[in-house]
């Protein structure tokens, strides 16, 4: 079964979502209501084309394949703001396309008589049940315009760093409004966080999981997820680190005590149940790799 058909079947209760890493930094965010969000897709070849830089990662799905609701961008650099596909799913979905002001002026480029939005800096609702507001990011001279984002799903809290570099005197909003989920741009190349400031970010914000992401798709890029485990493994306080496999289905979960969890998803029928019936639980033994799948790295 393709990705797409997988994450169209899942069927989610109110206090769950659905995962995807597309590679890089790219991610397909679906709720309970069935709206789904991509952040950051990169599936083209326009890096190529556009500065020479070759993917050694496949693209798991095709621009003509993606139809989502609402489509994000951190900053307008090709791996993010993605030239080649963007134009493909505006023409043919009714998707509304968010980012900071350099990526409204290049969607303005690309794109005719499109849904476009500039990320507010105050929470504003996408959904009756989405909320949505910029965040701070410092990618210096490469793209001062650049943002992190801050989603609210249902219960979930999810804090999307985008390309920054470590400032924390910069991040206490946060850090004050405690993320469920960090997903982390951690190659530590072109201003980006290094593994050490990854888990210093972790910290500081205390994130209950992180969700590491924009490495293995170009050589220049580089990023060691293993310098990334093991400064967790030693640094680390309360933040589960999850290496996700990309084109892998998870479910992200809330309990009733407020914990969280993220599954797995096994795989769904047309006739499928409950979604209970369907994820698996890698567990939470301590610096255990789990089933190839999900590391989680904790103390």
């Amino acid at each position: 079964m393709s990705l797409l058909k997988q994450l169209e079947l899942c069927m989610l209760n109110k206090n769950q979502l659905a995962l995807v890493w597309l590679g890089q930094a790219g991610f397909i965010i679906k709720d309970y209501e069935g709206t789904k969000l991509a952040i950051d897709p990169y599936l083209s070849n326009c890096g190529e084309r556009l500065k020479n830089f070759v993917r050694i990662g496949p693209a798991l799905i095709r621009a003509e394949e993606l139809e989502v609701d609402e489509y994000f961008v951190t900053h307008k650099h090709f791996d993010h703001f993605d030239y080649d596909t963007i134009p493909v799913v505006a023409a043919k979905n009714a998707t509304r396309f968010w980012g900071p002001i350099s990526c409204v002026e290049e969607y303005n480029r690309c794109i005719e008589g499109g849904n476009m939005n500039l990320l507010p800096e105050d929470m504003t609702s996408v959904t009756e049940n989405i909320r949505v507001r910029k965040t701070f990011a410092d990618h210096g001279d490469l793209e001062p315009n650049a943002v992190g984002i801050w989603l609210e799903i249902g219960e979930f809290r999810i804090y999307i760093t985008g390309d920054t570099a470590y400032r924390p005197e910069q991040m206490t909003w946060v850090r004050n409004s405690n993320p469920d989920i960090m997903i982390a741009s951690v190659n530590g190349e072109f201003g980006n966080l290094t593994a050490e400031e990854g888990v210093s970010l972790a910290n500081y914000t205390g994130a209950k999981h992180m969700i590491p992401c924009h490495f293995w798709t170009f050589v220049e890029h580089k990023g060691r997820p293993d310098l990334l485990w093991e400064a967790m493994r030693v640094n680390g306080k309360e933040t589960r680190l999850h290496f996700l496999t990309a084109g892998n289905l998870y479910v992200c979960e809330k309990k009733e005590d407020g914990k969280s969890e993220i599954f797995k998803y096994i795989g769904a029928t047309e006739r499928s149940g409950s979604i209970n019936e369907s994820i698996e639980d890698f567990g939470t033994a301590e610096n255990a790799n789990c089933g190839g799948t999900i590391t989680e790295v904790r103390k």
